[in-house]
C-alpha cells in the first residue's frame, strides 16, 4: 500500500514502536480546514466501489482533541469521520466541510475512547458508519454525494484521498490517536 503526506510530513507526530501493533498519530493544532503540514496519513482513492476501515483509540484530554479517517478532496472539500470528546463525553461525527459550508451531520455518543470506523464508496455515494469493537454492531451515521468531492466542483486534480488524521483544533495539545489497523478494499477484492 502507498501512503502520502499532506505537504511536508511532522515526523515526530508518528510512530509505530511507541506502541506495539499501532501507529501512532499525535495531534496537531493545524486542521484539515488549513493548507500546513497537519497530522494526517494516507492514500488515493483508486476506485468508486471500496471499503476503507480502522479501528482507534483516542486519548484525549480536551474537547477539541480528535482524531478519525477522512475523504478529501482538498483543505476545502472533505467529509470527516470522527471520534471527539464533547462535554467531557466521546462522540462519533460525521462532519462535511464543502467550500464555505461546515457541519456536522450527524453526532452519536459512545461508550469509551474505542471505535471502528468504516467508510464505503460507490459511484455516486459515500456511507459512513461505525463499531463498537466490544460488539461489532455497526451504525450508520449517514451517505455523502461523490460528486462534491469531484475535481469539476473541488477544482482538484488528483482525485480523493483517504487518510487517518488527528487534530486539537487550533490547541495546544498532547493527546495522541493509535490505530490498530487500517483496511482499504474494492469490489474486485471481495
Amino acid at each position: 500500500m502507498e501512503w502520502n503526506w499532506l505537504r511536508n510530513p511532522i515526523r515526530e507526530n508518528y510512530s509505530l514502536t511507541e506502541r506495539k501493533g499501532y501507529l501512532r498519530i499525535s495531534t496537531s493544532p493545524v486542521t484539515l480546514d488549513e493548507g500546513k503540514p497537519l497530522s494526517f496519513l494516507g492514500r488515493r482513492q483508486t476506485e468508486f466501489d471500496f471499503t476503507a476501515a480502522t479501528r482507534l483509540i483516542l486519548e484525549a484530554q480536551a474537547d477539541n482533541e480528535e482524531a478519525g479517517i477522512t475523504v478529501q478532496q482538498n483543505n476545502r472539500h472533505h467529509y470527516d469521520l470522527r471520534l471527539r470528546k464533547k462535554a467531557g463525553q466521546y462522540v462519533v461525527q460525521l462532519r462535511a466541510h464543502i467550500g464555505s459550508m461546515d457541519y456536522v451531520a450527524a453526532e452519536y455518543p459512545v461508550e469509551g475512547n474505542k471505535v471502528e470506523l468504516k467508510i464505503e464508496g460507490s459511484l455516486m455515494q459515500y456511507t459512513f458508519s461505525f463499531a463498537d469493537p466490544a460488539t461489532g454492531d455497526h451504525t450508520e451515521l449517514g451517505k455523502m454525494d461523490t460528486r462534491y468531492l469531484s475535481k469539476e466542483v473541488a477544482d482538484g486534480f488528483t482525485g480523493a484521498m483517504i487518510g487517518l488524521y488527528a487534530t486539537s483544533n487550533g490547541q495546544p495539545t498532547q493527546a495522541k490517536a493509535y490505530f490498530d489497523w487500517f483496511d482499504y478494499s474494492t469490489t474486485d477484492d471481495k
